[in-house]
Protein backbone atom coordinates (compact mmCIF):
# COMPACT_ATOMS: atom_id res chain seq x y z
CA UNK A 1 0.00 0.00 0.00
CA UNK A 2 1.25 3.44 -0.81
CA UNK A 3 2.18 6.12 1.94
CA UNK A 4 -0.82 6.91 3.71
CA UNK A 5 -0.76 9.03 6.70
CA UNK A 6 -1.45 6.72 9.92
CA UNK A 7 -4.16 9.65 11.49
CA UNK A 8 -7.41 9.14 10.65
CA UNK A 9 -8.23 12.83 10.53
CA UNK A 10 -5.03 13.37 7.83
CA UNK A 11 -6.20 9.67 6.05
CA UNK A 12 -10.36 10.60 5.83
CA UNK A 13 -10.57 14.24 6.46
CA UNK A 14 -13.65 14.49 4.73
CA UNK A 15 -16.27 11.81 4.21
CA UNK A 16 -19.88 11.32 3.15
CA UNK A 17 -22.23 8.18 4.65
CA UNK A 18 -25.31 7.04 5.47
CA UNK A 19 -25.57 8.00 9.55
CA UNK A 20 -27.71 5.06 10.63
CA UNK A 21 -27.42 6.56 14.07
CA UNK A 22 -28.81 10.01 12.81
CA UNK A 23 -31.69 8.73 10.63
CA UNK A 24 -33.01 6.34 13.13
CA UNK A 25 -32.99 9.20 16.02
CA UNK A 26 -36.59 10.43 13.86
CA UNK A 27 -39.34 9.04 12.10
CA UNK A 28 -39.08 6.02 10.44
CA UNK A 29 -41.16 4.95 7.50
CA UNK A 30 -39.30 2.01 6.06
CA UNK A 31 -41.56 0.65 3.04
CA UNK A 32 -44.17 4.12 1.73
CA UNK A 33 -46.38 2.66 -0.82
CA UNK A 34 -47.00 5.16 -3.33
CA UNK A 35 -50.87 6.02 -4.55
CA UNK A 36 -51.66 3.63 -7.56
CA UNK A 37 -53.27 5.79 -10.87
CA UNK A 38 -56.63 4.29 -10.93
CA UNK A 39 -57.32 2.90 -14.73
CA UNK A 40 -60.83 4.99 -15.33
CA UNK A 41 -59.44 8.49 -15.04
CA UNK A 42 -59.95 8.84 -18.39
CA UNK A 43 -64.08 8.39 -17.97
CA UNK A 44 -66.47 11.59 -18.81
CA UNK A 45 -67.59 13.09 -15.62
CA UNK A 46 -67.41 16.50 -14.31
CA UNK A 47 -66.82 18.48 -10.75
CA UNK A 48 -70.26 20.65 -10.99
CA UNK A 49 -69.83 24.55 -10.45
CA UNK A 50 -65.64 24.72 -10.20
CA UNK A 51 -65.63 23.44 -13.81
CA UNK A 52 -66.47 27.01 -14.92
CA UNK A 53 -63.27 27.98 -13.35
CA UNK A 54 -60.16 28.50 -15.78
CA UNK A 55 -57.30 25.37 -15.21
CA UNK A 56 -55.15 27.84 -14.32
CA UNK A 57 -57.18 28.80 -11.08
CA UNK A 58 -58.54 25.89 -10.23
CA UNK A 59 -54.75 24.43 -9.88
CA UNK A 60 -53.89 27.45 -7.81
CA UNK A 61 -57.05 26.30 -5.46
CA UNK A 62 -56.10 22.67 -5.03
CA UNK A 63 -52.80 23.96 -4.12
CA UNK A 64 -54.22 25.41 -1.06
CA UNK A 65 -55.56 22.46 -0.11
CA UNK A 66 -54.10 20.11 2.51
CA UNK A 67 -53.22 16.29 2.05
CA UNK A 68 -56.25 15.21 3.47
CA UNK A 69 -58.46 17.43 1.60
CA UNK A 70 -57.06 16.26 -1.76
CA UNK A 71 -57.69 12.58 -0.77
CA UNK A 72 -61.11 13.26 -0.29
CA UNK A 73 -61.56 15.50 -3.10
CA UNK A 74 -60.29 12.75 -6.15
CA UNK A 75 -63.41 10.61 -4.64
CA UNK A 76 -65.77 13.25 -5.84
CA UNK A 77 -65.25 12.24 -9.89
CA UNK A 78 -63.00 11.31 -12.24
CA UNK A 79 -62.57 14.40 -13.47
CA UNK A 80 -61.39 15.69 -9.96
CA UNK A 81 -58.59 12.69 -9.79
CA UNK A 82 -57.60 13.58 -13.11
CA UNK A 83 -56.62 17.15 -12.25
CA UNK A 84 -55.19 15.91 -8.99
CA UNK A 85 -52.76 13.48 -10.92
CA UNK A 86 -51.83 16.79 -12.97
CA UNK A 87 -51.21 18.81 -10.34
CA UNK A 88 -47.06 19.11 -9.98
CA UNK A 89 -47.17 19.64 -6.08
CA UNK A 90 -48.71 16.56 -5.57
CA UNK A 91 -47.61 14.32 -8.36
CA UNK A 92 -43.80 15.71 -6.77
CA UNK A 93 -44.81 14.63 -3.12
CA UNK A 94 -45.90 11.57 -3.66
CA UNK A 95 -43.03 10.62 -6.09
CA UNK A 96 -40.28 11.81 -4.00
CA UNK A 97 -41.21 12.44 -0.25
CA UNK A 98 -44.11 9.18 0.03
CA UNK A 99 -42.81 8.86 3.74
CA UNK A 100 -43.25 12.23 4.85
CA UNK A 101 -46.99 11.76 3.53
CA UNK A 102 -46.97 8.71 5.75
CA UNK A 103 -45.64 10.40 8.72
CA UNK A 104 -47.78 13.26 9.08
CA UNK A 105 -51.04 10.86 8.11
CA UNK A 106 -49.46 8.56 11.27
CA UNK A 107 -49.25 11.78 13.28
CA UNK A 108 -52.24 13.34 12.65
CA UNK A 109 -50.96 16.35 10.90
CA UNK A 110 -52.30 15.20 7.80
CA UNK A 111 -54.59 18.13 7.54
CA UNK A 112 -52.41 20.70 8.72
CA UNK A 113 -50.16 22.02 5.79
CA UNK A 114 -51.11 22.85 2.18
CA UNK A 115 -49.77 20.63 -0.75
CA UNK A 116 -48.38 24.24 -1.65
CA UNK A 117 -46.39 24.56 1.54
CA UNK A 118 -45.05 20.87 1.42
CA UNK A 119 -43.94 21.36 -2.31
CA UNK A 120 -41.90 24.57 -1.36
CA UNK A 121 -39.86 22.97 1.64
CA UNK A 122 -39.44 19.85 -0.96
CA UNK A 123 -38.06 22.78 -3.04
CA UNK A 124 -35.63 24.45 -0.69
CA UNK A 125 -32.63 23.23 0.43
CA UNK A 126 -31.72 25.50 3.09
CA UNK A 127 -32.39 25.12 6.97
CA UNK A 128 -35.22 27.38 7.68
CA UNK A 129 -33.09 28.47 11.10
CA UNK A 130 -29.66 28.89 9.32
CA UNK A 131 -27.72 28.93 6.38
CA UNK A 132 -26.65 24.47 6.37
CA UNK A 133 -28.53 22.11 4.57
CA UNK A 134 -31.60 21.34 5.98
CA UNK A 135 -31.85 17.27 5.76
CA UNK A 136 -34.92 17.08 7.55
CA UNK A 137 -38.33 18.34 7.68
CA UNK A 138 -40.42 19.39 11.03
CA UNK A 139 -44.12 18.07 10.81
CA UNK A 140 -45.73 20.55 13.13
CA UNK A 141 -44.20 23.63 11.30
CA UNK A 142 -43.69 22.33 7.34
CA UNK A 143 -39.68 23.75 7.96
CA UNK A 144 -36.67 22.15 6.47
CA UNK A 145 -34.06 21.95 9.46
CA UNK A 146 -30.34 20.93 10.11
CA UNK A 147 -29.39 18.56 12.68
CA UNK A 148 -28.03 21.32 14.69
CA UNK A 149 -30.70 23.35 14.56
CA UNK A 150 -33.10 20.47 15.84
CA UNK A 151 -30.88 19.93 18.40
CA UNK A 152 -30.68 23.76 19.66
CA UNK A 153 -33.16 25.29 18.23
CA UNK A 154 -35.80 25.47 20.93
CA UNK A 155 -38.98 26.28 18.09
CA UNK A 156 -38.13 23.20 16.51
CA UNK A 157 -39.05 21.03 19.55
CA UNK A 158 -42.41 18.89 20.94
CA UNK A 159 -43.31 18.70 24.81
CA UNK A 160 -46.60 16.84 26.26
CA UNK A 161 -49.93 19.90 26.69
CA UNK A 162 -49.36 19.64 30.50
CA UNK A 163 -45.89 21.12 29.89
CA UNK A 164 -46.71 23.82 27.56
CA UNK A 165 -49.71 24.85 29.98
CA UNK A 166 -46.83 25.41 32.86
CA UNK A 167 -44.14 27.22 30.18
CA UNK A 168 -46.45 29.34 28.07
CA UNK A 169 -49.50 29.79 30.78
CA UNK A 170 -52.03 27.97 28.71
CA UNK A 171 -55.49 26.56 29.94
CA UNK A 172 -56.78 23.57 28.88
CA UNK A 173 -59.06 25.54 26.36
CA UNK A 174 -56.31 27.12 24.99
CA UNK A 175 -54.44 23.96 24.22
CA UNK A 176 -57.39 22.77 22.44
CA UNK A 177 -56.87 24.99 19.80
CA UNK A 178 -53.00 24.16 18.89
CA UNK A 179 -52.52 21.43 16.29
CA UNK A 180 -51.71 17.74 18.86
CA UNK A 181 -49.10 15.67 17.29
CA UNK A 182 -49.79 11.26 17.71
CA UNK A 183 -46.15 10.06 18.35
CA UNK A 184 -45.81 7.48 15.96
CA UNK A 185 -44.28 4.18 18.47
CA UNK A 186 -40.23 3.22 18.34
CA UNK A 187 -37.36 4.14 19.91
CA UNK A 188 -35.90 7.74 18.79
CA UNK A 189 -32.89 9.99 20.04
CA UNK A 190 -29.53 8.87 19.79
CA UNK A 191 -29.70 6.78 22.36
CA UNK A 192 -32.82 4.84 21.00
CA UNK A 193 -34.92 5.80 23.76
CA UNK A 194 -38.51 3.81 23.47
CA UNK A 195 -41.60 6.36 22.87
CA UNK A 196 -43.69 6.73 25.71
CA UNK A 197 -47.37 5.08 25.36
CA UNK A 198 -50.04 6.61 23.61
CA UNK A 199 -48.26 10.03 24.01
CA UNK A 200 -49.86 13.20 22.59
CA UNK A 201 -47.45 16.56 21.47
CA UNK A 202 -47.88 19.71 20.88
CA UNK A 203 -45.19 22.16 18.75
CA UNK A 204 -43.13 24.67 21.15
CA UNK A 205 -43.56 27.24 18.31
CA UNK A 206 -47.32 27.18 18.38
CA UNK A 207 -47.52 27.16 22.18
CA UNK A 208 -45.45 30.23 22.26
CA UNK A 209 -47.10 32.19 20.03
CA UNK A 210 -50.65 31.42 21.32
CA UNK A 211 -48.83 32.17 24.95
CA UNK A 212 -47.56 35.80 23.50
CA UNK A 213 -51.55 36.28 22.49
CA UNK A 214 -52.82 35.32 25.54
CA UNK A 215 -50.60 37.03 28.00
CA UNK A 216 -49.91 40.02 25.25
CA UNK A 217 -45.79 40.48 25.74
CA UNK A 218 -42.76 38.03 26.13
CA UNK A 219 -42.43 39.81 29.97
CA UNK A 220 -45.48 39.04 31.11
CA UNK A 221 -45.02 35.61 29.26
CA UNK A 222 -41.97 34.90 31.35
CA UNK A 223 -43.64 36.29 34.64
CA UNK A 224 -46.51 33.74 34.47
CA UNK A 225 -43.86 31.67 33.47
CA UNK A 226 -41.94 31.69 36.61
CA UNK A 227 -45.02 31.86 38.78
CA UNK A 228 -46.05 27.98 37.71
CA UNK A 229 -42.51 27.06 37.50
CA UNK A 230 -40.95 26.85 41.61
CA UNK A 231 -37.96 24.76 40.97
CA UNK A 232 -34.45 26.65 39.15
CA UNK A 233 -34.40 23.57 36.82
CA UNK A 234 -38.22 24.40 35.55
CA UNK A 235 -37.28 27.89 34.88
CA UNK A 236 -34.30 26.97 33.27
CA UNK A 237 -35.76 24.93 30.70
CA UNK A 238 -38.90 27.81 30.87
CA UNK A 239 -36.40 30.59 29.79
CA UNK A 240 -35.05 28.57 27.52
CA UNK A 241 -38.09 27.30 25.33
CA UNK A 242 -39.14 30.69 25.63
CA UNK A 243 -35.99 32.10 23.66
CA UNK A 244 -35.66 33.00 20.89
CA UNK A 245 -33.25 30.76 18.79
CA UNK A 246 -29.60 32.07 18.79
CA UNK A 247 -28.95 31.61 15.01
CA UNK A 248 -30.67 34.11 11.98
CA UNK A 249 -32.03 32.93 9.05
CA UNK A 250 -28.26 34.47 6.92
CA UNK A 251 -25.93 33.95 9.91
CA UNK A 252 -23.35 31.10 10.26
CA UNK A 253 -23.07 28.67 13.05
CA UNK A 254 -19.67 29.05 12.98
CA UNK A 255 -19.58 33.24 14.03
CA UNK A 256 -21.56 32.28 16.88
CA UNK A 257 -20.72 32.26 20.64
CA UNK A 258 -20.98 28.79 22.66
CA UNK A 259 -24.60 28.32 23.93
CA UNK A 260 -23.52 26.69 27.21
CA UNK A 261 -25.76 24.26 28.30
CA UNK A 262 -29.24 23.31 26.72
CA UNK A 263 -31.95 21.68 28.18
CA UNK A 264 -32.24 17.66 27.58
CA UNK A 265 -34.97 17.21 24.88
CA UNK A 266 -37.00 13.76 25.92
CA UNK A 267 -38.68 14.15 22.87
CA UNK A 268 -36.09 14.63 20.04
CA UNK A 269 -36.81 13.10 16.48
CA UNK A 270 -40.77 12.30 17.56
CA UNK A 271 -41.96 15.15 15.17
CA UNK A 272 -39.14 15.57 12.39
CA UNK A 273 -38.14 13.09 9.54
CA UNK A 274 -35.71 12.80 6.59
CA UNK A 275 -36.26 14.84 4.11
CA UNK A 276 -34.54 15.14 0.32
CA UNK A 277 -34.60 17.86 -1.77
CA UNK A 278 -35.83 18.62 -5.43
CA UNK A 279 -33.56 21.11 -7.52
CA UNK A 280 -35.00 23.03 -10.09
CA UNK A 281 -33.94 21.09 -12.84
CA UNK A 282 -35.75 17.63 -11.15
CA UNK A 283 -32.28 16.25 -9.22
CA UNK A 284 -33.17 14.69 -6.09
CA UNK A 285 -30.92 15.44 -3.36
CA UNK A 286 -31.23 13.20 -0.35
CA UNK A 287 -28.22 15.02 1.94
CA UNK A 288 -26.85 12.75 4.38
CA UNK A 289 -28.81 10.12 2.70
CA UNK A 290 -26.45 8.42 0.18
CA UNK A 291 -26.19 5.37 -1.18
CA UNK A 292 -22.15 5.48 -1.32
CA UNK A 293 -19.64 6.24 0.73
CA UNK A 294 -16.97 9.10 0.43
CA UNK A 295 -13.80 9.22 0.82
CA UNK A 296 -10.83 11.96 0.78
CA UNK A 297 -7.80 9.49 0.95
CA UNK A 298 -4.32 11.54 1.82
CA UNK A 299 -1.72 9.37 0.03
CA UNK A 300 2.23 10.91 0.73
CA UNK A 301 2.07 14.06 -1.23
CA UNK A 302 -1.39 13.78 -2.55
CA UNK A 303 -4.77 13.15 -2.30
CA UNK A 304 -7.13 10.39 -4.07
CA UNK A 305 -10.67 9.73 -3.57
CA UNK A 306 -12.70 6.70 -2.70
CA UNK A 307 -16.24 5.61 -3.45
CA UNK A 308 -17.74 2.90 -1.12
CA UNK A 309 -21.24 1.08 -1.80
CA UNK A 310 -23.33 0.76 1.39
CA UNK A 311 -23.04 -2.59 2.60
CA UNK A 312 -19.18 -2.98 1.08
CA UNK A 313 -18.55 -2.64 4.33
CA UNK A 314 -20.22 -3.07 8.09
CA UNK A 315 -21.98 0.28 9.50
CA UNK A 316 -19.15 1.07 11.97
CA UNK A 317 -16.24 0.35 9.13
CA UNK A 318 -18.06 2.94 7.52
CA UNK A 319 -18.41 5.44 10.00
CA UNK A 320 -14.63 4.82 11.74
CA UNK A 321 -11.53 5.63 9.32
CA UNK A 322 -9.04 3.92 11.47
CA UNK A 323 -11.35 0.50 10.93
CA UNK A 324 -11.82 1.39 7.02
CA UNK A 325 -7.81 1.42 6.85
CA UNK A 326 -7.06 -1.63 7.50
CA UNK A 327 -10.08 -3.20 5.28
CA UNK A 328 -8.72 -1.17 1.71
CA UNK A 329 -7.06 -3.08 -0.24
CA UNK A 330 -3.70 -2.65 -2.07
CA UNK A 331 -3.70 0.83 -3.47
CA UNK A 332 -1.93 1.32 -6.95
CA UNK A 333 1.36 3.51 -7.58
CA UNK A 334 -0.12 4.40 -10.95
CA UNK A 335 -1.53 8.27 -11.51
CA UNK A 336 -4.88 8.38 -10.72
CA UNK A 337 -7.74 10.30 -9.32
CA UNK A 338 -10.58 8.59 -7.99
CA UNK A 339 -11.13 4.45 -7.09
CA UNK A 340 -14.66 2.62 -6.49
CA UNK A 341 -14.39 -0.10 -3.97
CA UNK A 342 -16.81 -3.23 -4.05
CA UNK A 343 -17.34 -6.57 -3.77
CA UNK A 344 -18.25 -9.29 -6.24
CA UNK A 345 -20.85 -12.27 -5.82
CA UNK A 346 -17.95 -14.13 -3.71
CA UNK A 347 -18.13 -11.26 -1.56
CA UNK A 348 -14.23 -10.34 -2.56
CA UNK A 349 -13.14 -6.92 -2.91
CA UNK A 350 -12.76 -5.18 -6.27
CA UNK A 351 -11.46 -2.24 -7.24
CA UNK A 352 -11.91 0.45 -10.43
CA UNK A 353 -9.35 3.58 -10.93
CA UNK A 354 -10.66 6.41 -12.71
CA UNK A 355 -8.18 9.13 -14.03
CA UNK A 356 -10.51 11.35 -14.89
CA UNK A 357 -10.42 14.74 -13.46
CA UNK A 358 -12.52 15.79 -10.69
CA UNK A 359 -14.80 18.24 -10.35
CA UNK A 360 -13.23 21.63 -9.88
CA UNK A 361 -14.24 25.36 -8.93
CA UNK A 362 -14.40 28.18 -11.47
CA UNK A 363 -14.81 30.95 -10.35
CA UNK A 364 -10.98 32.00 -10.01
CA UNK A 365 -10.41 35.75 -9.59
CA UNK A 366 -7.70 35.85 -6.91
CA UNK A 367 -3.88 35.80 -8.16
CA UNK A 368 -2.76 34.07 -5.09
CA UNK A 369 -3.45 29.60 -4.77
CA UNK A 370 -2.63 27.49 -1.91
CA UNK A 371 -1.87 23.67 -2.25
CA UNK A 372 -4.26 22.55 0.69
CA UNK A 373 -1.74 20.14 2.07
CA UNK A 374 0.72 22.40 2.72
CA UNK A 375 -1.57 24.22 5.64
CA UNK A 376 -2.17 22.21 9.68
CA UNK A 377 -5.29 22.33 10.67
CA UNK A 378 -5.46 23.46 14.05
CA UNK A 379 -9.30 23.71 15.22
CA UNK A 380 -12.50 22.06 12.99
CA UNK A 381 -15.38 24.03 13.35
CA UNK A 382 -17.32 21.86 11.24
CA UNK A 383 -16.67 19.49 8.02
CA UNK A 384 -14.72 21.79 5.36
CA UNK A 385 -14.19 24.53 7.25
CA UNK A 386 -11.11 24.68 10.01
CA UNK A 387 -8.82 27.12 11.07
CA UNK A 388 -5.05 26.43 9.80
CA UNK A 389 -1.90 28.28 9.95
CA UNK A 390 -0.82 30.19 6.71
CA UNK A 391 2.66 32.34 7.11
CA UNK A 392 2.12 31.58 10.83
CA UNK A 393 -0.70 33.39 10.90
CA UNK A 394 -4.38 31.65 11.71
CA UNK A 395 -6.98 31.87 8.78
CA UNK A 396 -10.26 30.33 8.15
CA UNK A 397 -9.89 27.46 5.22
CA UNK A 398 -12.84 26.37 3.50
CA UNK A 399 -12.77 23.58 1.07
CA UNK A 400 -15.43 21.18 -1.07
CA UNK A 401 -14.27 18.29 -1.37
CA UNK A 402 -17.05 16.50 -3.21
CA UNK A 403 -19.04 17.82 -5.94
CA UNK A 404 -22.19 18.35 -4.34
CA UNK A 405 -20.27 20.69 -2.28
CA UNK A 406 -19.18 22.93 -5.05
CA UNK A 407 -21.88 24.99 -5.80
CA UNK A 408 -22.06 26.78 -2.08
CA UNK A 409 -18.11 27.82 -1.77
CA UNK A 410 -18.61 28.73 -5.73
CA UNK A 411 -21.26 30.80 -4.77
CA UNK A 412 -19.25 32.32 -1.55
CA UNK A 413 -16.00 32.99 -3.59
CA UNK A 414 -18.43 34.81 -6.16
CA UNK A 415 -19.57 36.67 -3.60
CA UNK A 416 -16.36 37.61 -2.20
CA UNK A 417 -14.98 39.00 -6.10
CA UNK A 418 -17.91 41.35 -5.66
CA UNK A 419 -17.17 42.43 -2.52
CA UNK A 420 -13.01 42.80 -3.59
CA UNK A 421 -14.05 44.86 -6.38
CA UNK A 422 -16.14 47.09 -4.08
CA UNK A 423 -13.51 47.84 -1.93
CA UNK A 424 -11.29 48.57 -4.98
CA UNK A 425 -13.45 50.64 -6.00
CA UNK A 426 -13.82 52.42 -2.31
CA UNK A 427 -10.16 52.19 -1.12
CA UNK A 428 -10.27 54.87 1.47
CA UNK A 429 -13.51 52.88 3.03
CA UNK A 430 -13.14 49.86 5.66
CA UNK A 431 -13.72 46.39 4.86
CA UNK A 432 -16.46 45.28 5.58
CA UNK A 433 -15.77 41.23 5.32
CA UNK A 434 -12.73 39.13 6.14
CA UNK A 435 -10.26 39.34 3.28
CA UNK A 436 -9.70 37.13 1.01
CA UNK A 437 -6.32 35.47 0.97
CA UNK A 438 -5.97 32.90 -1.84
CA UNK A 439 -7.71 29.84 -3.56
CA UNK A 440 -7.34 26.61 -2.17
CA UNK A 441 -6.36 23.66 -4.41
CA UNK A 442 -5.64 19.76 -3.91
CA UNK A 443 -4.21 17.65 -7.18
CA UNK A 444 -4.11 21.37 -9.35
CA UNK A 445 -7.78 21.94 -8.86
CA UNK A 446 -9.45 24.91 -7.04
CA UNK A 447 -11.57 23.60 -4.53
CA UNK A 448 -11.80 26.00 -1.95
CA UNK A 449 -11.10 29.54 -0.28
CA UNK A 450 -8.69 30.46 2.64
CA UNK A 451 -9.66 33.98 4.90
CA UNK A 452 -8.29 35.95 7.33
CA UNK A 453 -9.22 35.20 10.98
CA UNK A 454 -11.55 37.65 12.29
CA UNK A 455 -11.59 37.92 16.24
CA UNK A 456 -14.49 38.23 18.08
CA UNK A 457 -17.87 35.83 18.02
CA UNK A 458 -20.09 39.42 18.32
CA UNK A 459 -18.58 40.60 15.05
CA UNK A 460 -20.52 39.04 12.42
CA UNK A 461 -23.88 41.51 13.39
CA UNK A 462 -21.41 44.48 12.60
CA UNK A 463 -20.14 43.00 9.17
CA UNK A 464 -24.02 42.61 8.41
CA UNK A 465 -25.05 46.33 9.38
CA UNK A 466 -22.24 47.38 7.35
CA UNK A 467 -22.52 45.38 4.33
CA UNK A 468 -26.44 46.24 3.96
CA UNK A 469 -26.19 49.75 2.75
CA UNK A 470 -23.67 49.29 0.43
CA UNK A 471 -25.69 46.11 -1.12
CA UNK A 472 -29.16 46.73 -0.38
CA UNK A 473 -29.82 43.35 1.35
CA UNK A 474 -27.78 42.01 -1.75
CA UNK A 475 -25.33 39.58 0.20
CA UNK A 476 -27.81 38.55 2.96
CA UNK A 477 -29.65 36.84 0.41
CA UNK A 478 -26.73 34.60 -0.70
CA UNK A 479 -26.36 32.70 1.87
CA UNK A 480 -22.69 32.31 1.79
CA UNK A 481 -21.22 32.96 5.50
CA UNK A 482 -17.69 34.02 6.82
CA UNK A 483 -14.58 33.12 8.78
CA UNK A 484 -15.06 33.18 12.53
Amino acid sequence: MPNISPEPEALISCASHRPRHLLEAMIIIPDAEKPKTPTLAERVSSLGILDRLPPEILYMLLGRLDIQSITSFVRVSFRGNSYIESLRAYRDLVAFAPQTLMALGKTGLLNLHSVTELHAALRQERCASCVEYGAFLFLPTCERCCWECLRHNPLLRVLPSKEAKRYFGLSERHIRQLPTISVIPGNYGISRTPSPRSCRLVSVKAAKELGLMVHGSADQLSQVMMTKCKSGGLRVDGRFLQGDPVTSQNQDRLLLPSQGNIPTDKFFGMASIPFPSLSASGRLENGIIHDDGHYRLRTGRGVRYLRIPIGTFDDDTMCRPYLLITRLPELPDSPWTAMTISQDENGSLTSVISMNPLPEIRTEWHEQHVDVLTLKSTRRFRSGVHEVRYNDVPTIAKIACFEWEMRRIEREMWAYSLLEDHHNQHPNKSPIVPKFLAHLTDNGRTMGLLLEKVKGSQLAPTIWSAAKPYFAGFIVTLGWSMGT
